[in-house]
């Protein structure tokens, strides 16, 4: 079996060197550029303003979504979507990454459950951190699971025409990223070009109708939420991040069709310290699923409000190995 510990990097993030305000702080910087092979998937925070990184590598496990249920304690959804048929087939199954232990130097790395009936595992989010659940989406069958954590044991929750591809397209991907905000889950639809939300249980069960909050009409990735319910939403191949508000209203944030820097964004996150907390932490494929101006994936680190910002924003202690 291919290991997941090669699929998943630890990263610094930003830290403030200067407590005076800069005139020209700087949109977009570069945290992390990795080599042309490398497809960035997904993205987490930790509480010390490190970040994580799922990857796709030729010659390792696939690892997609990323969550964290306690503090430092990450799941990782492991999949079998591959960049290349010639990979070795991977298991879907989530796996725990104990940064605690990683910190510490001990195994860090356990395999949680095996969801034998899956095919693509992506998308994931914490449902009740108490209860140690999870919800992982199957962006291939177009299902939701609800993992218990502590059990090792999972279930199908939701299976809806919304969450699936039904449109004829080369790409065949339905679901894709998902979060989980008030009592509402939230996911992209790839295959669609749309952003929904459903009311849920405290179960993952659907509690409501499907909603349609934003149609796109663009791949759409992965995407963070604020308190408010507006979003931040990669389109992957579109190159560009987008800010749609609660009432759908979308408008550009940063990158273009034809971006180098902004090649196939996948997910992104917010920091957690006070240097970065409106910085917007985006990940890229640098363009392998589109095919072209393909650069190798990255981690930007994107200013979303720089009237707030009274400090210069620089790279500090950057660490890109694999978790081993």
């Amino acid at each position: 079996m291919l290991s997941i510990k090669a699929s998943v990097f630890l990263l610094a993030g930003l830290a403030c060197s200067s407590a005076s305000p800069f005139p020209t702080l700087p949109t977009t910087r570069t945290v992390a550029h990795f080599s042309n092979a490398t497809w960035v998937e997904n993205i987490a925070v930790r509480s010390n303003g490190q970040l994580l990184v799922t990857t796709f590598l030729p010659d390792a496990a696939g690892a997609g979504g990323i969550a964290e249920l306690s503090p430092d304690q990450f799941f990782v959804a492991g999949t079998g979507l591959s960049l290349s048929p010639n990979t070795p087939p991977s298991p879907n199954a989530v796996f725990k990454i104990d940064m605690a232990a990683f910190d510490a130097g001990r195994e860090h790395v356990t395999k949680v459950v095996e969801l034998t009936d899956a095919i693509g595992l992506n998308g994931m989010t914490a449902l009740d951190k108490h209860a140690g659940t999870l919800l992982v989406a199957d962006s291939t069958r177009g299902y939701v699971y609800r993992v218990d954590t502590l059990t090792g044991s999972y279930t199908k929750v939701q299976d809806d025409d919304s969450m699936k591809a039904t449109i004829a397209t080369a790409l065949q991907l339905g679901i894709n990223g998902m979060h989980v905000l008030d009592g509402m889950l939230y996911f992209t639809n790839s295959n669609h070009g749309t952003f929904y939300k459903v009311a849920i249980t405290e179960d993952g069960t659907a509690a409501g109708p499907y909603e349609v909050v934003a149609d796109l009409r663009t791949i759409l990735d992965d995407f963070t939420l604020i308190k408010n319910g507006d979003s931040y939403i990669t389109t992957d191949p579109g190159n560009t991040v987008e800010f749609v508000k609660a009432d759908g209203t979308a408008s550009l944030v940063a990158g273009s069709a034809d971006s180098i820097l902004f090649g196939g964004t996948t997910a992104a996150q917010f920091g957690r310290t006070r240097a970065d907390n409106r910085v917007l932490y985006v990940t890229t494929n640098g363009g392998l699923a589109s095919g072209k101006n393909i650069a190798g994936g990255r981690v930007l680190a994107v200013d979303v409000s720089p009237s707030k910002w009274a400090a210069y924003l620089t790279p500090s202690g950057l660490r890109s190995r694999p978790l081993e």
